[in-house]
């Protein structure tokens, strides 16, 4: 039996700090701060044991985080308890200080913008809005 290691710490060990190191993410997305440099210190690893450890992953970490703070994003700008909110403030909630570039990367990420969120959440049942229009049809 072959038993893989990792910068020679058993897998099971690896496996059981990356699901702390992501558990960590989760608790400090709001922070503007947290990156991969951050997560590192916190957790006394380098950061390039950092990226050994998540490349059997589907996502790097620093991607995982960008992805997880989108999710969070998207959600909230279709909840209407935060219709009163701004997309920045949104945004800002969950770390993202660079509003400017948030569309594009909720684009990028969903294929739908900030805008587009936020009318869909509008709509009146039965009614489509399709991404990249400028009105509900």
């Amino acid at each position: 039996m072959v038993r893989w290691e990792l910068a020679g710490i058993p897998m099971a060990s690896a496996e059981n700090l990356a699901d702390r190191v992501e558990a960590y993410c989760l608790a400090g997305l709001a922070d503007p701060a947290l990156s991969v440099e951050s997560v590192a210190r916190a957790h006394r690893v380098s950061v390039r044991y950092l990226h050994k450890l998540f490349e059997s992953r589907e996502l790097s970490l620093a991607a995982w985080i960008r992805r997880q703070r989108l999710t969070r994003i998207r959600h909230d700008l279709a909840d209407p308890a935060f219709e009163g909110r701004t997309v920045a403030a949104i945004a800002a909630r969950w770390g993202v200080t660079d509003a400017r570039h948030l569309s594009r990367a909720l684009k990028a990420e969903f294929g739908v913008t900030a805008a587009e969120i936020r009318r869909a959440a509008r709509k009146p049942p039965g009614e489509v809005v399709t991404p990249g229009s400028s009105r509900c049809s």
